[in-house]
């Protein structure tokens, strides 16, 4: 723990340094997020703050995610860093962390390759790995991107292997609009599986069908400053067969540097 601590500080300090030896601008932005379910559990809040820069290891994100769930507080750090390898290919690079007794996974690593085929069309294949208190979960996914102009068609399947020999899987499609330029954008998202919203979540839950509806938007407000917003339903069966229904909002705001 106290390693990660030290590695989240040392890249902090290269992102404050704002040294740039990739293509991006630094940015900070602050999220509130809130859902809610038809069921009897309480409101959920969650507050995100992220600060991101180019670094030597290419576009870094420090974020820290606070959950106020059933009168529990968890926090959550990660570090995200976009590496360039070759010609037309990246890494998405994820570690974080969190304390004990938490929503968020204590440890948490993902790693993903994507690389540009030409004519607007990307694809990659990744991992994740979640650790719990008391159970684990390990995810591969891949992702089909295809590019139209001012379009962005996107296709993400997830894959988890549990223990038991059960599979549990995601289809996620995403159409998204870019309107100005490539920071103001509408973005349609459905989802469908056991773990619907991939690995938004704070755990890998016990649902046997969820589906989900979103839509996003970041707007300029006015010079470098963004408003994002987010709308969303998630209707998730249960292993007693029975439905529950989460209605999501996200309200945020970005500024570049």
């Amino acid at each position: 723990m106290r390693i990660k601590k030290i590695l989240f500080a040392f890249f902090l300090l290269l992102m404050i340094q704002g040294v740039s030896f990739c293509a991006g601008k630094p940015f900070v932005s602050l999220d509130y997020r809130q859902d809610q379910r038809s069921d009897i559990r309480p409101i959920w809040g969650c507050w995100t703050l992220e600060a991101g820069a180019p670094t030597f290891l290419g576009m870094s994100i420090l974020r820290h995610t606070a959950l106020s769930r059933n009168s529990i507080e968890s926090g959550q750090l990660e570090l995200d860093l976009y590496p360039k390898l070759w010609s037309g290919a990246y890494a998405y690079i994820n570690i974080g962390t969190s304390e004990a007794k938490s929503y968020f996974p204590m440890d948490r690593y993902g790693l993903e390759i994507y690389q540009s085929l030409g004519d607007g069309y990307e694809v990659s294949l990744g991992w994740r790995y979640l650790s719990f208190t008391n159970s684990e979960a390990t995810v591969y996914t891949t992702y089909l991107g295809k590019y139209i102009g001012d379009w962005w068609l996107a296709y993400r399947y997830y894959h988890v292997p549990y223990k038991n020999g059960d599979i549990g899987s995601t289809h996620q499609a995403t159409v998204r609009r870019y309107l100005e330029d490539a920071d103001n954008y509408v973005t349609l998202r459905y989802s469908l599986g056991s773990t619907p919203d991939g690995l938004n979540s704070t755990y890998i839950t016990d649902n046997l069908h969820a589906y989900t509806v979103g839509l996003d938007l970041q707007k300029r407000l006015h010079g470098e400053l963004f408003m994002k917003c987010t709308v969303e339903t998630l209707k998730q069966e249960l292993i007693d067969l029975s439905f529950v229904q989460q209605d999501t909002w996200m309200l945020g705001i970005k500024n570049f540097f």
